[in-house]
């Protein structure tokens, strides 16, 4: 059988060697991946010398520079491209393909997050106006794919939700029937960037008197002076042992100012742990409807709201493993629908 082909576009700097294609982000292997059986693959990307973490399965993806791209642009314009997000290094790369006379039709972007509100939560207003730009460029220039239909002025276009859960993270799952707790432990995994929300989890810990312990994994470094209540984990992409962390704690907690479909309540749910959101991702209990509860952004609600949820929690457990988890399969057979 002939395999199709398709070239896939990323923002995310790639670290390149004879044997592996390495990403920065664990969510972008699972894109390029779907395709690992059935497509010649094209990485079109930049290269880095930093330690990525997360490894392709797909020996055999064609990478290209972005310079080696354009010298063999004439070689593609047949082929199908699929975008990973809208970005600035995206955007200068949608226009090069329109210059050299690529049909809309075999252009398509998929987009995992709510670029709108995280460019003006980074930048203020005159983010979103850059944003707005990219993304009006976008919508002329290719067929939209959205990770939710949440997407800000994407509401009713094609939606294929995102996973990267495995058969790892759904075994030995335990509801905890006698729970008992000396010390609160809450979770936050993700970037440590502005629109994450992260600083704010760190004052309303700080201000927080009680029992409670918070882990924040995923630093590249350790971002705080010592508190007795905080510790910071570094960025972990060994599945098993970020199973084991989470086992270790009761609550996760996603604080957040904007999200798309946040796959960390995917794995949060795998290990039967509650989630906590705060009023911008309210959004969310229309996806999601056990396991998240949300508060106000202080410490006075937020403490409210975790003694609530500890004194029901295995109550919370039974809703959460009765829920259907979406596995990196069915995601993966879905993206693959629209090419």
């Amino acid at each position: 059988m002939v395999k199709k082909e398709i070239c896939i576009i990323s923002n995310d700097k790639f670290k390149v060697n004879n044997k592996n294609i390495i990403a920065p982000e664990k969510n972008t292997i699972s894109i390029i991946d779907a395709f690992n059986k059935f497509y010649i693959v094209y990485l079109i990307a930049r290269k880095t010398n930093n330690k990525n973490l997360f490894v392709s399965k797909n020996k055999k993806i064609v990478f290209f520079s972005t310079l080696q791209f354009i010298k063999e642009i004439k070689l593609f314009r047949n082929k199908k491209f699929l975008f990973i997000s809208i970005t600035p290094y995206n955007f200068m790369m949608i226009l090069i393909l329109k210059i050299f006379g690529l049909k809309t039709e075999n252009i398509t972007s998929y987009l995992i997050s709510d670029g709108f509100k995280e460019y003006k939560t980074k930048f203020g207003y005159i983010g979103y106006l850059i944003y707005n730009l990219m993304f009006l460029i976008f919508k002329n220039f290719s067929k939209i794919i959205t990770c939710s239909n949440h997407i800000t002025k994407l509401k009713y276009n094609s939606c294929v939700y995102p996973s990267t859960i495995n058969s790892e993270w759904l075994t030995n799952r335990k509801i905890d029937k006698k729970l008992k707790i000396n010390k609160i432990k809450l979770l936050y995994i993700g970037r440590f960037r502005k629109e994450k929300g992260y600083k704010s989890l760190i004052n309303i810990f700080s201000d927080l008197k009680g029992n409670y312990f918070l882990s924040m994994l995923g630093a590249k470094y350790n971002l705080l002076n010592k508190k007795k209540n905080i510790q910071i984990i570094k960025k972990i992409s060994n599945t098993s042992k970020i199973i084991n962390i989470m086992d270790k704690h009761h609550i996760l907690i996603l604080p957040s100012y904007t999200e798309g479909y946040p796959q960390v309540i995917l794995e949060s749910f795998a290990r039967l742990k509650p989630v906590i959101i705060f009023e911008e991702l309210e959004f969310i209990k229309d996806i999601f409807t056990n396991g998240i509860f949300s508060c106000k952004r202080n410490s006075k609600d937020f403490k409210t709201l975790v003694d609530s949820i500890i004194k029901n929690y295995t109550e919370h457990q039974i809703k959460i493993k009765s829920c259907r988890i979406l596995s990196i399969i069915d995601f993966q057979k879905d993206l693959r629908k629209y090419f």
